[in-house]
């Protein structure tokens, strides 16, 4: 991310520099006399730069900013400024190279009608949930009880770059746009975040290019995000297209996104697919964190056979940093094709038991079960609550419907702990039974151990 050098910095103390932390004393002159009266119009011209200087310095100490900057023109409504730097000169909050204030007189008095900025250079951080752009608070965050907001000021951007440090990763922008900037702002936005996410789940690469907005004091933003080689607990995920609809609350206590998604790649649990499709609706704020999600995967492999289908409707909610949380939701697949061993133990008895009354018994039950889950369904209604090191399930119901719509496995009430161990007090309900499979009405229950 490109910051301002000491070339920058150094080439700032020559020419009319402005300095302005701490104020400096201005010198009153008096009037009255006839020499004053004969000058007065040359020094009405030779006082524009300390005119104009003295104005962006009020407007600046009075929201407590200490910048430096060198005047490069003047006129009666529009100053030129350059190597503006704001913040500790040795560590900038930001610079910019070139800045044109346009001013107008309102009804308080002299005002920036607008403000043109070339080559910014901006530094921020997300820390504790707190946003913080350093010495340039004061003019985001106000004293007043009135929240944090947008300034209503009329601006233009030429190639603006900001660098966010947060606790989940660094974040570099780019920005290009006009508009007033809490109201009617739009431009174009370019991020990119490397390593984003928390402990336990990240990606390599995330990308981001799309309209920023603003209306009403509340930004927003359109455009497709790209992520590379997810990695989230167990699951993880080659790559994603995201078709991305982001809005933040005027205040930035909160936002909401809805996403589009198209991902390969994907394994999870045992799990994989060769594509994953989907809608995304995620809401974050004080509350914390809620993520609702109606995905699906195609042409998938499970432990039991491969699935033309899995697609998962539910919800997760828990806090910002997703160290626990539950979701709720609903499992679906079709298209069973049962693994080869899930018959073929039954196929090796029923030969080890040629001649024998056993035989058709075995071959009966061979052939029930093929019938059963060969281009099978199911559907399972789950609970999931995790917190560090641990995992509760539960699943009220669930279960396998065979191709010709007959029920032939249910399950209700299960419950198990999931944890480094394995799984623990497992216990539930299960009925089987139909296309020629045994009867079954029993109870499930680990013992302890």
């Amino acid at each position: 991310m490109p910051v301002a050098d000491e070339q920058q910095i150094d080439s700032a103390q020559d020419g009319a520099r402005r300095w302005f932390w701490p104020r400096r004393w201005r010198t009153r002159v008096a009037a009255g006399s006839a020499v004053v009266a004969l000058v007065a119009g040359g020094a009405a011209w030779l006082d524009r730069e300390r005119i104009a200087g003295d104005f962006i310095d009020d407007y600046l100490v009075a929201n407590g900013v200490p910048a430096t900057y060198d005047i490069v023109a003047i006129g009666p409504r529009v100053q030129v400024i350059e190597h503006l730097v704001v913040g500790d000169p040795a560590r900038p909050d930001l610079t910019a190279r070139r800045m044109v204030v346009e001013l107008g007189v309102g009804w308080a008095g002299p005002e920036v009608r607008r403000v043109t900025l070339d080559g910014v250079r901006m530094f921020g951080s997300y820390r504790e949930g707190q946003f913080s752009l350093g010495a340039l608070d004061p003019l985001v965050f106000t004293d007043s009880a009135e929240p944090p907001a947008l300034p209503a000021i009329d601006v233009v951007v030429n190639d603006a770059r900001a660098l966010i440090e947060s606790d989940f990763g660094a974040v570099g922008i780019t920005l290009d746009g006009a508009g007033r900037l809490d109201d009617g702002f739009a431009g174009t936005l370019a991020a990119t975040a490397p390593g984003i996410g928390v402990e336990g789940c990240r990606v390599e690469r995330a990308t981001l290019y799309g309209k920023l907005t603003t209306a009403s004091g509340a930004p927003s933003l359109s455009g497709p995000l790209r992520v590379s080689d997810l990695a989230c607990g167990g699951a993880s995920m080659a790559r994603a297209d995201i078709g991305t609809a982001l809005s933040l609350k005027r205040d930035f206590t909160g936002a909401e996104a809805d996403l589009v998604v198209e991902g390969a790649g994907i394994a999870m649990a045992g799990v994989a697919g060769d594509a994953l499709s989907g809608t995304v609706k995620v809401n974050w704020g004080e509350s914390g964190l809620a993520i609702a999600h109606d995905l699906a995967l195609a042409n998938v492999a499970v432990p039991q056979g491969r699935l033309a289908s899995l697609s998962a409707d539910g919800a997760w909610r828990g806090p910002s940093d997703a160290s626990r949380g539950q979701w709720e939701g609903t499992l679906r697949g079709a298209g069973l094709v049962p693994a080869a061993d899930l018959t073929a133990s039954l196929a090796a008895a029923e030969r080890g038991l040629d001649g024998t009354l056993l035989a058709p018994l075995l071959a009966k039950a061979r052939g029930g079960m093929d019938r059963a889950l060969t281009g099978s369904r199911f559907s399972a209604e789950a609970i999931v609550r995790h917190k560090r090191g641990e995992i509760a399930l539960i699943i009220p119901e669930a279960a396998l419907t065979s191709r010709a719509g007959t029920r032939v496995l249910a399950l209700s009430q299960i419950n198990a702990g999931i944890a480094d161990e394995g799984i623990s007090g497992l216990r539930g309900n299960i009925l089987a039974g139909g296309e020629d499979l045994p009867s079954i009405n029993g109870r499930i229950e680990q013992e302890a151990g």
